[in-house]
């Protein structure tokens, strides 16, 4: 599913609106958004309204969920990080209007960076992830990191989780004089 400069709405009025992108599927979109829309009067809450990836989540760009976020112990998050933050891919799992509990985020599994340029700055910090909820992150971390650059770049890359700001960072940890 690629929503690219794109929306995905749901909306469910009887059940609880998710979506659920499967063991061998892809959600992917540069500038894209999901949002998921349910009724109180149905048994919805907004803990309820939730993206589950069981497969691969592989942002182009920034890919903005209005609602919550599950990542599957079996599911791989991809990020490309480029010179420009703008140019970086991230996720911002934000709130929908006035909806006081979403904007959660569940991590596990694999997240995978591949950093290609051979211009980026030690010292730098691009983020990935933001969580909009108050304890946005709830104290998860992914299950597996794997980080792939160019050599001889001056700087070391790490996934840092800053469970104050909601944030999964990559941080070019500076190792040249």
């Amino acid at each position: 599913m690629n929503i690219a400069g794109g929306l995905i709405s749901v909306e469910n009025y009887f059940d609880t609106p998710s979506i659920v992108v499967g063991y061998s599927g892809t959600l992917t979109g540069g500038n894209g958004n999901v949002e998921l829309h349910g009724s109180a009067n149905y048994g919805s809450t907004t803990l309820s309204e939730t993206v589950k990836v069981f497969g691969t989540l592989a942002p182009s760009k920034t890919l903005t969920i209005r609602g919550n976020l599950l990542l599957d112990g079996n599911a791989t998050t991809v990020f490309n990080v480029k010179r420009l933050d703008s140019d970086s891919d991230s996720i911002s799992v934000s709130k929908y209007l006035d909806m006081q509990l979403a904007g959660n985020a569940a991590l596990d599994g694999l997240v995978l960076v591949r950093i290609t340029d051979t211009d980026l700055t030690p010292g730098h910090t691009y983020t990935l992830l933001h969580a909009e909820a108050a304890d946005g992150l709830h104290q998860t971390f992914f299950g597996r990191e794997s980080i792939t650059y160019p050599p001889n770049q001056c700087y070391f890359p790490e996934i840092q989780y800053d469970y104050n700001a909601n944030n999964v960072n990559l941080y070019l940890k500076p190792t040249c004089d």
